[in-house]
């Protein structure tokens, strides 16, 4: 445990030099990993504020844990699907490239439709936020038909359900997310990343045109977020702002120019988009009195700067609760 307190330490420090003030576990598996932010939160050692989401198989051992104003344990996780890379993600049409020579291929779901009705339906009515992975189309489908069943069996006003990634989400859908109350994390800087090979491989050019579709879902009044998904990429804030501003793969391909969002919009989509889904808009995501003294300090304005230079923005200093936690040397 001591051992997991000092990485969740090293980890924190390594975010709040790209800017982050609050940060979000998308899956414990592990209960030790909530205890040992608990110790660091009694102890005055945890540099940024931290949410944990839980998976459910996991969700029981965390049901009641002391939290506060560093420590928040948030919505249960469900996995849907894979990764579009892995050819894992599950799709409403083949990959474009066939898998192993299999022209049918499009994914899987990671488990019966009825039991992901059950299980949507099942934290639901208990009160709790339902966050569920997907990145093909045919696993959001899915995931808005129980999220539809569970709302029609038990209405729920402002419910937040959230959606990670749903990178390959059609128009239609988007419609059923503003519909149902849906909110979208998407995974622009995935496009800066694997876009490319997206293109050419994975689902051809016109579904990765338009793959983390935050121009659509802005347009339709979403309420929608962009994340860096870290481990799998480094949580590079100012790159995904970036990314979602224009959409650039790293040989310089333009993929979408039609999803591309503005530097206000990106940087909503990085604070107060963020703090909205998490159900602590009150306190944070903006800065305004009786709010957190949560905020980065960068050498350049964002929404002002030559677009093509915001990755280069460098983070002079972060500050949670009024403290600096980073400063650059």
């Amino acid at each position: 445990k001591e051992k997991l307190k000092k990485a969740l330490v090293k980890n924190a420090l390594r975010h709040a030099a790209y800017g982050v003030t609050s940060t979000v576990e998308a899956g414990v598996m592990i209960p030790d990993f909530v205890v040992a932010a608990q110790e660091l939160v009694a102890e005055n050692k945890l540099p940024i504020r931290l949410l944990c989401n839980s998976f459910e198989i996991y969700y029981d051992k965390y049901e009641g844990m002391k939290t506060n104003d560093y420590l928040k344990f948030g919505g249960v996780k469900l996995g849907y699907d894979g990764s579009i890379q892995g050819y894992t993600a599950y799709l409403s049409k083949p990959y474009h490239t066939p898998y192993n020579g299999d022209a049918s291929w499009a994914g899987y779901p990671t488990m019966e439709k009825k039991d992901l009705f059950a299980l949507v339906l099942k934290y639901h009515k208990k009160g709790i936020q339902v966050v569920v992975h997907t990145n093909g189309d045919q696993a959001s489908e899915d995931v808005l038909d129980a999220i539809e069943a569970a709302q029609k069996e038990f209405p729920v006003a402002d419910p937040r359900f959230l959606m990670v990634h749903a990178q390959t989400v059609r128009e239609d859908q988007l419609d059923r997310f503003k519909k149902l109350g849906v909110t979208p994390t998407f995974f622009a800087v995935h496009n800066y990343y694997w876009g490319d090979r997206h293109k050419a491989l994975f689902l051809g050019p016109e579904r990765a045109e338009r793959q983390n579709p935050l121009r659509s879902a802005f347009d339709k009044g979403i309420v929608c977020t962009s994340h860096c998904d870290a481990p799998v990429t480094p949580a590079d804030q100012l790159l995904s702002i970036w990314a979602c501003v224009n959409r650039l793969s790293s040989t310089g391909q333009l993929i979408g120019a039609g999803q591309r969002i503005s530097a206000v919009e990106a940087l909503r989509a990085h604070t107060i988009n963020s703090a909205w889904q998490n159900f602590q808009e009150k306190d944070k995501g903006s800065i305004e009195p009786g709010k957190f003294a949560d905020f980065a300090v960068l050498d350049t304005d964002i929404t002002t700067c030559d677009p093509m230079k915001i990755r280069d923005i460098q983070v002079l200093a972060t500050y949670v609760g009024g403290n600096c936690v980073f400063e650059k040397k």
